[in-house]
This record gives structure tokens, C-alpha cells and sequence, in this order.
């Protein structure tokens, strides 16, 4: 079962996209992590002060877990959908929800 997305998955984001994850992002020890540079992956290890946390989100993506990946989403607006038109056997029926 897949645990996190993965580092093709962070490939198809833009690169705007890519900052607003690492913004959001606060390493932890043993969070998975990507360095697209030279195209490996790893975890954060213990004992990382903040500096150098800091200086890692620079150069690094978070491999971020189901749960992760959720609060992230959750930080995220979107807009309403609002539905105008409903289908009626094959014409559209205009009412407001």
C-alpha cells in the first residue's frame, strides 16, 4: 500500500507549487525527504538544528505522507462550487441549489 507520494509525483508540480510546499513543510526527524539535485532521496536525521533545517528546505522537497499530504490540503482555499444547471434525461434544467 502506498505510504507517501512520491518523487515522480513531485516532478509534475510547478515550481511555484514547489515552494509553497517547502514553506509549509517543518522538517522532522525521520521525515522523507527528496533532493531533486542529484536525484536521491533520504530522512531527516536527528539532531539537525534549526539553521541547518532551515538551509535543508532550500534544497530539498518533503516526501510527504497520506497524513501529511492532508494537512497540507487542509491549509489550502479553494473556491466554491456552485451548480447551476442540472441535467434532465438529456436536456438542462435551470434551477438554483
Amino acid at each position: 500500500m502506498k505510504q507517501r507520494i512520491t518523487k515522480i509525483q513531485l516532478r509534475e508540480i510547478s515550481d511555484e507549487q514547489k515552494e509553497q510546499l517547502r514553506e509549509w513543510w517543518n522538517p522532522q526527524y525521520g521525515d522523507a525527504y527528496y533532493y531533486p539535485k542529484v536525484d536521491s532521496t533520504g530522512h531527516v536525521p536527528s539532531g539537525y538544528l534549526g539553521w541547518e533545517l532551515d538551509d535543508m528546505k532550500t534544497r530539498v522537497l518533503p516526501l510527504l505522507s497520506i497524513g501529511q499530504m492532508i494537512e497540507f490540503l487542509e491549509t489550502k482555499e479553494y473556491p466554491t462550487l456552485h451548480i447551476d444547471k442540472i441535467p434532465v434525461r438529456g436536456m438542462m434544467h435551470y434551477d438554483r441549489l
